[in-house]
């Protein structure tokens, strides 16, 4: 329930909640959890409501020399605006961005090692595939709504590496 309080809770204040909000839809759908899901369709019927009244005072405000970002927010930034928003971490941050895209595999590994951690890295997994298409150069920062929990996985990737290399001398 928390979670669930939490995730709504980010949509209203951000709508780069929205993909964490479809994947916690999924794991109600999946898991049969009519409770979550029945919260999460009252609290996406209070955010659309919430979104048309501020859409609505908004468009009221604006005069007829206001504009928007003309090329849109859909810019295929790829694997260097991956690399960009995930660098926007407190670890990621201090390294040069070639060693981010070195280090990024680690912590992915380990999250879907991690037993208890599929939403973690279905989440992390949904962000960075999001960000190789949305995203303007300049919103990096972006990454701060993965990257702390993208480096849960960092101490799950040892094991993991080594599960893997173990198996495969087994076999």
């Amino acid at each position: 329930m928390i979670g669930l309080i939490g995730a709504i809770a980010a949509l209203f204040i951000r709508e780069l909640a929205a993909p964490y909000v479809v994947l916690c839809i999924a794991f109600a759908i999946y898991q049969k959890n009519t409770r979550e899901l029945v919260g999460l369709a009252l609290g996406l019927a209070g955010y659309f409501a919430y979104l048309l009244l501020h859409w609505i005072r908004v468009a009221h405000q604006l005069g007829a020399n206001e504009r928007t970002y003309s090329e849109g927010w859909i810019q295929f930034g790829g694997v260097r605006f991956i690399l960009q928003t995930a660098h926007f971490n407190g670890i990621f941050l201090l390294l040069p961005l070639w060693l981010t895209a070195l280090i990024l595999p680690a912590p992915l590994t380990g999250l879907f090692a991690w037993l208890s951690g599929l939403r973690a890295a279905l989440t992390v997994t949904t962000y960075l595939c999001f960000f190789a298409v949305a995203g303007k150069p300049f919103n990096y920062y972006w990454g701060a709504l993965y990257a702390p929990v993208l480096i849960l996985g960092l101490p799950w990737s040892i094991p993991a590496v080594y599960d893997a290399f173990a198996l495969r001398q087994r076999t």
